[in-house]
């Protein structure tokens, strides 16, 4: 295939089939080119949408696993100590060891699907070098 530039001629004064014929030669080397490269681009955008799904699944898993299982602050209730006007009592042990297991249990969770989330971009890396090749 000549992929130089075709020799444009004057009109009416040769054949214009050839000069058709290496124009749309071009065209479709061109348009195979693109089709190739727009593949590849829907490829990488479905794998990544898939990542993002995964990972978006497992930090919404994670949240709503901690809401179930931890306690949540009713603010009707602080809205109503502060109306009552009541002398406050020292709090015991019981809420500041609430608040330490909270965090001990979300920290734990947060760090368990941070390992769950490297563990498929590990797993599914190889996979993607063995593509592209």
């Amino acid at each position: 295939m000549n992929l130089r530039a075709p020799k444009i001629s004057p009109p009416f004064t040769s054949s214009t089939e050839e000069e058709k014929d290496v124009l749309n030669e071009r065209l479709n080397l061109y348009k195979d080119k693109l089709d190739d490269q727009w593949s590849g681009i829907k490829h990488d955008l479905s794998e990544y949408g898939k990542r993002a799904a995964i990972i978006g699944g497992v930090v919404l898993g994670v949240y709503g696993l901690l809401n179930l299982i931890l306690p949540e602050a009713d603010e009707e209730e602080e809205l109503h100590v502060v109306e009552d006007r009541r002398p406050v009592k020292k709090a015991g042990i019981g809420i500041p060891l609430a608040g330490a297991i909270q965090s001990i249990l979300w920290t734990v969770a947060m760090s368990w699907a941070k390992e769950k989330v490297r563990d498929f971009v590990v797993a599914d890396k190889p996979a993607n070098i063995e593509s592209e090749e």
